[in-house]
């Protein structure tokens, strides 16, 4: 019996449902009131209503994270990073990655976000093949956009506009994607071309944050953040030398490398912050 149960609960409706992660606080306070009622026979008595109350503490995470969060996370991919933009509700995620992104780095993080469906799924690395049915299958994904499909394509920009947020493409080969959300400024560059010579386009200067992917970063790139005054570079790259992490910092600009902190993550009025930190790494 107990076999054909466990067989069995994984297909019900809701088994996979992820709820997310309640707060260190939070869990002290029910486990004080559990410890509560069952110490104090006079508490017993009312005992619903102290389980009245430990629900409205797991609900109210989850309401609040629906109505009022918004924040970025970016999370280190295997040949571009993987960009989740959670705004009051509204899931967008900008590039899925390959298969072993998906399934080692993005789909972890939204369960662990309590994330049980994409509203828009954007694919920017269309010269990727893979197939998006196996990742369905897990989570659901309610619309899908090729950011770049030739189809689709007119003169002007394509532009996405979700709640507070605005996603525009802007050119594709390199990739450059610029979007904005809560009066904050993204411009995300992805540089896989061998040309030295590509540079942050003039009109763009005005981006606050700038995402840099690439296979290395060069010279003529810290030398055209300088130019053109960007403060604060995210860097997706496999490997990043000595000699440049101390030339960004020779040229005052604020710098994150993905790979070495394995996450960082945007929250209005807090900024940025690493999430993870990747303990082969020398601190």
């Amino acid at each position: 019996i107990l076999l054909q149960s466990a067989q069995q609960i994984p297909q019900l409706k809701l088994s996979a449902l992820a709820v997310g992660q309640i707060s260190l606080s939070v869990l002290i306070i029910i486990y004080g009131i559990l410890l509560t009622i069952w110490l104090n026979k006079k508490l017993q008595k009312h005992w619903k209503i102290s389980g009245l109350i430990i629900i409205v503490l797991l609900i109210i995470p989850i309401i609040y994270k629906n109505i009022f969060l918004s924040k970025i996370t970016i999370l280190q991919g295997n040949s571009i990073p993987m960009i989740i933009i959670q705004d009051r509700g509204h899931v967008t995620v900008l590039n899925p990655g390959d298969e072993a992104d998906i399934n080692y780095s993005l789909l972890p993080f939204l369960y662990q976000q309590g994330v049980n469906q994409i509203d828009t799924m954007i694919i920017t690395n269309n010269h990727h093949n893979f197939s998006l049915s196996d990742f369905e299958n897990k989570i659901k994904i309610a619309t899908i956009i090729n950011l770049f499909d030739e189809d689709k394509l007119t003169k002007d920009q394509t532009q996405i506009e979700v709640n507070s947020t605005r996603i525009k493409a802007v050119n594709q080969i390199p990739l450059v994607v610029e979007w904005t959300s809560k009066n904050q400024s993204w411009l995300w560059i992805d540089s896989q071309q061998k040309d030295p010579n590509l540079m942050i386009p003039t009109r763009h200067q005005s981006s606050e944050i700038i995402l840099w992917s690439g296979k290395k970063l060069s010279l003529n790139w810290i030398q055209s953040f300088k130019t053109q005054k960007v403060k604060l570079v995210i860097i997706s790259t496999h490997y990043l030398s000595n000699f440049m992490q101390k030339e960004l910092t020779k040229q005052n600009i604020e710098w994150y490398w993905i790979q070495e902190i394995g996450a960082i993550q945007w929250i209005p009025k807090q900024g940025l912050k690493p999430l993870l930190k990747n303990q082969e790494q020398d601190p």
